[in-house]
């Protein structure tokens, strides 16, 4: 019975944690939208094997083999098990950066801004390229405007990714008992857009962060790169 209850709570809290990514996106979206017409005129499944098998191409000495993900492969008396990474590279506008392979990729585009999300279990990348210059603070007050400000506290955020000093806010938002967190960084680019990268979030009962977000942050730390 526990287990079905534990099962069941997990369904909720990631369904509930999709429902927040998406209106954080309608938010940004809507704002950015005002602010021209104004100024311009897969998460991973729990079982592995339940994911599709990767067929790798592999080149030795001008042959090539087919080869199924985690297999060896026998040429010349020699063992070689091929394998891929686990993580994958994103590599878009000013950010280059390694993440976990099962985080899901979405991209959306309008006239003014692009907006990539890159979403796991527990935690959630955002990153946003705005063609118009649009404040942190004023992100932050939309987003307390649509969760309600009862239910918010924001506080001033300083971290270091990489060589990448980051500076912004942080949202923190308890809703239905769920406890999550918006880090919303500025990112300083020379091309004239705004360029924000954001960090989504949800933290145990003792308001720690999730593992996910740990292990995540760390492959970002040793990775991420502004190209200016």
């Amino acid at each position: 019975m526990s287990t079905g209850l534990n099962t069941e709570k997990h369904s909720r809290l990631k369904s509930y944690m999709d429902n927040q990514t998406k209106k954080l996106k309608q938010i940004l979206s809507a704002l950015i939208l005002a602010l021209v017409v104004m100024s311009a005129s897969f998460a991973q499944s729990s079982v592995d094997q339940a994911r599709p098998v990767l067929k790798l191409n592999v080149v030795i000495d001008g042959k090539q083999f087919a080869i199924n993900d985690g297999d060896t492969l026998h040429y010349d008396s020699k063992s070689i098990v091929v394998t891929s990474s686990k993580y994958m590279t994103f590599d878009n506008e000013a950010l280059s950066f390694d993440f976990p392979r099962h985080f899901s990729c979405d991209f959306e585009k309008d006239n003014a801004y692009k907006n990539w999300t890159l979403d796991g279990d527990d935690f959630v990348i955002m990153y946003f390229v705005i063609d118009v210059q649009v404040g942190t603070d004023v992100f932050v007050k939309e987003m307390i405007d649509k969760f309600g400000k009862k239910n918010c506290t924001i506080s001033d955020r300083r971290t270091r990714l990489g060589n990448i000093d980051l500076s912004g806010k942080r949202l923190n938002v308890t809703l239905v008992g769920v406890k999550l967190t918006y880090d919303i960084f500025s990112l300083n680019t020379n091309d004239g857009k705004t360029h924000y990268l954001a960090f989504q979030d949800t933290k145990g009962d003792d308001g720690s962060e999730s593992q996910e977000a740990l292990e995540t942050l760390d492959v970002l730390n040793k990775t991420i790169k502004l190209k200016q």
